[in-house]
Parts: C-alpha cells; structure tokens; sequence
C-alpha cells in the first residue's frame, strides 16, 4: 500500500452512520476501509467525467474548425419537420 497519513475529518452524521453500519455490517473491516473504496470510486467517477469532458471538447473544436459552410437554421428545421433527418 502507497504511504499513507491521518487525518481528522468532520462528515454529517448520515455518512458517519452509513460508514459505521457498513464496518457492523461486516461490508468492510474498518472505518478507514470504507472512505478509501468511497474516495477511489470518487476518484474514477471525476477521471470518467474528466474524459468525457475532454472528448466534448475535442468534439466542439472540431465541429467549430471544420470548414464545410454551415446549414442555415431554417433549413436545418425545415428537414426536421419534414423528416429528412
């Protein structure tokens, strides 16, 4: 395991609980062992949203760099509605 330090930390008393039933529960052997698996599926779910983000970016410079003319509102609303989308 990577080096690790303690800290004191202060959460509302549904987490306290919620952590504390699943140590009782036997889910996890401590404390401790429930907020690392909460932190690093907090972690995955910010890479996730990270990536996505940067895809859209990617997605929107491209769209924007393109250098075919762009489709005229109307039009682009006149074939929705006639359905030649």
């Amino acid at each position: 395991m990577a080096s690790t330090e303690k800290l004191s930390i202060t959460i509302p008393s549904h987490y306290a609980k919620l952590v504390r039933d699943k140590v009782s529960a036997g889910t996890y052997t401590s404390n401790s062992e429930v907020i690392r698996e909460a932190l690093r599926v907090w972690e995955t779910q910010n890479e996730v949203k990270q990536t996505r983000l940067d895809v859209l970016k990617q997605a929107i410079g491209e769209s924007l760099n393109d250098p075919r003319p762009s489709i005229p509102a109307e039009k682009v609303f006149e074939d929705l509605e006639s359905g030649l989308t």
